[in-house]
């Protein structure tokens, strides 16, 4: 199974909250598209809730984000996107 959009959607949902700048100036823009990547992830695993590992579905289900993007560059032996 192909997990790299999960996986671009993870990466990302991290840069948002980690983006001082943009909470400091635009904190609005940041909850919205916190919002807006977390219904991609919901979303996402809803579709692939079957096909999942039962590690990784329990990390999405759990809203564990980074236990789950720790999964799937440990355990699947992917590497970080935009490497």
């Amino acid at each position: 199974m192909d997990f790299s959009q999960i996986q671009k959607l993870l990466e990302r949902r991290l840069i948002v909250i980690s983006d001082q700048k943009m909470r400091e100036q635009r904190p609005d823009e940041q909850l919205r598209e916190l919002q807006s990547l977390s219904e991609s992830i919901d979303e996402w695993t809803l579709q692939h809730r079957t096909e999942l590992p039962a590690k990784l579905r329990h990390f999405l289900e759990n809203y564990s984000l980074q236990k789950a993007l720790d999964y799937l560059l440990g355990e699947q032996g992917i590497e970080r996107c935009g490497k």
